[in-house]
């Protein structure tokens, strides 16, 4: 008798079904992470296809999205499909001066350039951005600016 072929679908949607979440694994005092988790990098579950290639990954143009709505919901329809289908994507026309960026840029490189005995390539840094935002110097100087 050969190996049962593992069900993912019915895992996540009965899963999804306890509307309990990660947590309620928590609360319910899980030992084993439970498969639906667990990837194997080795062999996933979509091989890329020979026709995509680095530079046919998804750009998503933002202009006009605030103003016409038709082609908002085509813009929402596009990142939607980009995160399932790439788990990235480019955006232009976003509305993000350039030297914003390069400034979010430094910030990113100082942060994991930072060299402190307990600094971690993994740690990680939570914002809230709303309803109100923390003010910089409320932040880690290395972070402040991010």
């Amino acid at each position: 008798m050969g190996k049962q072929e593992y069900d993912r679908q019915s895992d996540l949607k009965a899963f999804d079904e306890t509307k309990a979440g990660v947590k309620g694994l928590i609360d319910a005092g899980i030992t084993k992470i439970p498969r639906i988790f667990v990837h194997n990098q080795a062999q996933p579950n979509q091989k890329p296809s020979p026709k995509q290639s680095i530079s046919s990954f998804p750009s998503i143009d933002f202009k006009n999205i605030d103003i016409d709505a038709s082609l908002r919901s085509r813009v929402i329809e596009q990142v939607r499909d980009a995160c399932e289908n790439w788990g990235f994507f480019r955006v232009v026309n976003h509305g993000v001066p350039e030297n914003v960026m390069d400034e979010m840029i430094d910030g990113v490189q100082g942060y994991y350039n930072y060299k402190a005995p307990a600094a971690n390539r993994r740690d990680t840094i939570f914002r809230t951005m709303a309803p109100e935002c923390l003010q910089p110097q409320e932040m880690p100087e290395v972070c402040r600016y991010l």
